[in-house]
């Protein structure tokens, strides 16, 4: 009953149900999943502190169990969340434990998910090298347009071919809808191939814009870091300033 409210977007409605599930509950295997769909719905709701507080006590539980799946799971979305708070050192190493975990598991899609977001901390800490050959491993076990931006918007920073750059456009733009946030930030890329730097900036300016009320914080911090890195090389500093304060408020 959970997981329908939880696909209707009722997220209140299903942390309600888990709720009273977890107040019946005496099977110590069933309240590891309790807690880790807790902690799926609090995530959705926004509440990010609390989600973690359920993310801990799952984690335990599924220890407890042996439940290595679950462990797994975890060890990936504990990844996930120090990334969200820009920790990405500690966010990695969350995501190569998982890796390894997911490997003597054999479950595929776990590893192509930590693949992808660790190449995102590579992409976030400007290790645009490191990017591709990370990506390029996930590509192995999932297929997902966010890949190819991050590889695209990599080798768009390294200045690679346009030839190149296209080719990783075309294949992510193709995997999405035109209603997804990505969809604009590929044609941000291609955008940028194309015009000045100032021209870059007044587009860029428009996009935030237009995403922001349906941006999360991973597409609101790289967007507008971007912006912050061509209004430093145009040395436009009041707005170096504005973007500063709105990057720390993330």
């Amino acid at each position: 009953l959970s997981l329908q409210k939880n696909r209707k977007g009722l997220y209140d409605d299903a942390i309600s149900i888990l709720n009273s599930a977890l107040s019946v509950a005496n099977d110590s295997k069933l309240l590891g999943i309790i807690y880790f769909y807790l902690f799926t719905n609090y995530s959705q709701s926004n509440e990010s502190e609390l989600a973690y507080s359920y993310l801990n006590k799952a984690l335990e539980q599924f220890k407890l169990d042996n439940n290595f799946i679950g462990v797994t799971e975890c060890v990936c979305h504990f990844g996930i969340y120090f990334s969200r708070k820009k920790e990405y050192q500690l966010a990695e190493s969350y995501f190569n434990e998982s890796i390894k975990l997911a490997k003597i598991l054999k479950k595929e899609n776990i590893i192509g998910i930590s693949y992808y977001n660790l190449s995102w901390c590579k992409l976030c800490k400007k290790e645009y090298d490191d990017v591709y050959p990370i990506a390029k491993k996930a590509m192995q076990y999932i297929d997902d347009g966010n890949l190819y931006f991050n590889i695209a918007f990599a080798y768009y920073k390294l200045h690679k071919s346009k030839e190149l750059i296209s080719v990783y456009i075309e294949n992510g733009r193709d995997r999405i809808s035109k209603e997804n946030i990505l969809y604009n930030e590929f044609n941000y890329i291609e955008y940028a191939l194309d015009h000045s730097q100032e021209e870059t900036i007044s587009y860029l300016y428009t996009m935030i814009h237009k995403i922001e009320r349906k941006a999360n914080q991973d597409d609101c911090f790289l967007l507008l870091t971007e912006l912050l890195d061509l209004l430093e090389e145009l040395h436009r500093t009041e707005e170096v300033v504005m973007i500063q304060k709105i990057l720390l408020e993330l």
